[in-house]
């Protein structure tokens, strides 16, 4: 009689079908494989709030300055999920899918929750009215000159607030200036999602014409142009992350690319992990989180390790039952 044993358990999902790295397996679910004891345990549970009262899908969530976290759902409501309490409640409706989300403040000093639907930019003060009547409150807003595309992501990055806007990136500056033609991209090719690193905006980008390629930029605001630009061998860029490693999940085939805008190199190619929407990542403990789902297996994975001498890996940390994730946020 044969006997095995399974000493390790540290090296993540497999990228082959029959052999990978020493403690890799080919596949799991729940799992905690990065504890300092090698050892196999349940990860952390899931617990299910907002029942009954979010009734879209949420795209972003924005944990704001007030303590609270707001949710922005395709059918425009918005929600807010009570600091204390952990209630979820419904605080204002749009007219339509809210396309991008994000907070940011100005040389006034005052905090706004920014957000897209169709071609309007509109704006809440935090905290301000309980009532959200003094929403796109002033004679300048809404602003309802963006471009009519699926996705307007927002980050604040390099001192301001920039918005994917299709062909462009808008932006919105500390001295709340606003221009929606900060930057413009190659033709066809569409913003998608974005992230800051070192000082630096990073974009991701689709073509408009369904071409098999997505294309990373960086810019910064003193340059009039695009300073960086790569094509990553895949789909669409539908996501980015900023951990130890920039990543990007490109195309519904699963792929999770690392690229320093010079080399681009697949971490994995999986058919089953499916694709993420552009809010459907976060970092937690220097781990990126991804939202993958249209796979065989949907749910929260993660990427990367916890140490120095730890494998960088993939794992499915929490599964869940669904046709598609919206956003991932971390909350304590």
């Amino acid at each position: 009689m044969r006997r095995f044993s399974i000493d390790s358990v540290v090296g993540g999902i497999s990228d082959y079908s029959s052999r990978g790295i020493a403690g890799a397996f080919k596949h799991s679910s729940g799992l905690d494989i990065r504890k300092q004891n090698d050892s196999i345990s349940c990860q952390r549970g899931m617990t299910a709030e907002g029942v009954g009262v979010i009734v879209d899908l949420i795209l972003w969530f924005v944990p704001a300055s007030d303590g609270d976290i707001y949710g922005f759902g395709d059918t425009g409501q918005i929600y807010k999920r009570d600091y204390d309490t952990k209630v979820w409640t419904v605080v204002y409706t749009d007219t339509g899918k809210i396309t991008g989300a994000a907070e940011w403040v100005h040389d006034s000093g005052i905090h706004y929750l920014y957000w897209a639907v169709g071609t309007n930019l509109h704006r809440k003060e935090l905290p301000g009215l309980a009532n959200w009547t003094d929403t796109d409150a002033g004679v300048l807003w809404p602003k309802t000159n963006l471009e009519n595309v699926a996705w307007h992501t927002m980050c604040v990055a390099g001192g301001a607030l920039m918005i994917c806007n299709g062909p462009y990136l808008a932006m919105v500056g500390y001295d709340e200036s606003y221009t929606v033609e900060a930057v413009q991209f190659y033709p066809d090719e569409y913003a998608k999602c974005i992230i800051e690193r070192q000082n630096l905006v990073v974009i991701g980008t689709y073509k408009n014409n369904t071409s098999e390629k997505g294309t990373l930029y960086t810019w910064n605001q003193e340059s009039l142009n695009y300073l960086q630009r790569k094509e990553i061998p895949s789909g669409a860029i539908n996501s980015l992350v900023d951990t130890e490693l920039t990543l990007t999940q490109a195309g519904d085939k699963g792929g999770i690319f690392y690229s320093d805008l010079v080399n681009a190199v697949a971490i994995t190619a999986m058919p089953s992990l499916g694709e993420t929407n552009p809010g459907g990542t976060d970092k937690d403990d220097g781990l990126a989180l991804f939202g993958l789902f249209g796979g065989d297996n949907p749910g929260v994975y993660t990427l990367g390790r916890k140490r120095k001498n730890a494998p960088y890996v993939l794992n499915l940390d929490y599964p869940l039952d669904c046709d598609e994730i919206g956003a991932v946020c971390l909350s304590y």
